[in-house]
């Protein structure tokens, strides 16, 4: 199935980063600069929005650039990016700015609709906009030392869910230390809240209560072995514990950086084609996943199967 052309939204995108630099603020969001030769105004707003940054999929807060007839919205900060880095993930070549519809990030593994910065020598490295720009350096509660952000070069499990991967992780580098969290695992937020409890649930790194307690994942209804994080709910009516799996399985975790209603290009489908969140049923559960969907062929699909 041949590919639909993007290269003209591509140089659409190109164009209007371009213009981005050269605006001034306009708070009451009037047309204040040229787009495209087809007469695309590019508006520059200082003031609240409750839209998603089409370049890191974050809420968007002022001051931003809108492209209406684009339907581009992206922050300041995002619109003034270098097209060109060089980062230490990828030390052997420099990494280029673009939109490469879906894709998989390198660091975090989530799946992302946003910019990237890509590396032309090796196709499938991409990072995603949030993760390059994670600071090199942390100071993570859960261990006295500093971690360095690195592609590991050993076989050490990451203490949070005692898992290796290969790609990218935040490591000691004290002597002797052999400490490691993934990238995903180390920036999991102190809390968060989820369906399953109406409180909010703390990443524990080390059992509570009584020591020989047993714990159960409230979702799966199977054990969790206390040497790894979970979350953990303390309330004295809950007093529920979740796997990490578990709750990062959930569509506000594995979805965070998909945005709702992207415009997706794909070499698998000849329209383009447009993400949508739906519930499904599985395992006997209601559970929220993004899917793409063509409207016009009356099409819906996994998102996976389409990130390049």
């Amino acid at each position: 199935m041949p590919a639909p052309d993007r290269s003209g939204y591509l140089d659409m995108v190109t164009r209007l980063i371009e213009k981005m630099s050269s605006l001034r603020s306009d708070k009451s969001g009037s047309q204040s600069g040229q787009c495209t030769s087809d007469k695309h105004y590019i508006v520059f707003f200082d003031a609240p929005s409750d839209e998603i940054c089409d370049c890191c999929v974050l809420p968007i807060s002022a001051p931003y650039y809108n492209c209406p007839e684009c339907h581009l919205i992206l922050h300041k900060s995002c619109g003034d990016l270098p097209s060109q880095i060089h980062h230490p993930l990828h030390a052997d070549h420099p990494l280029t700015l673009l939109n490469p519809s879906l894709f998989y990030c390198k660091s975090c593994g989530y799946g992302c609709t946003g910019f990237a910065f890509h590396c032309a020598i090796c196709p499938n490295f991409y990072l995603d906009i949030q993760c390059s720009s994670l600071p090199t350096t942390i100071k993570h509660e859960a261990h006295k030392h500093l971690l360095s952000l690195q592609k590991p070069s050993t076989g050490t499990n990451c203490k949070a869910c005692h898992e290796y991967t290969s790609d990218v992780a935040y490591v000691c580098t004290t002597k002797y230390c052999n400490f490691r969290l993934d990238g995903d695992c180390a920036l999991l937020p102190r809390t968060l809240t989820h369906k399953y409890d109406n409180h909010a649930l703390t990443l524990k790194y080390k059992p509570v209560g009584i020591i020989s307690k047993e714990y159960y994942c409230e979702i799966c209804e199977k054990d969790v072995n206390p040497r790894t994080w979970f979350y953990y709910c303390s309330s004295r009516d809950c007093d529920y514990s979740f796997h990490l799996s578990c709750i990062c399985r959930d569509a506000q975790i594995i979805y965070q950086k998909v945005k709702i209603g992207a415009k997706i290009i794909s070499r698998r489908h000849p329209c383009p084609l447009t993400t949508v969140l739906k519930r499904e049923m599985k395992g006997g559960e209601v559970s929220s996943a993004v899917f793409v969907e063509c409207k016009k062929c009356k099409f819906i699909g996994r998102t996976y199967g389409y990130f390049y």
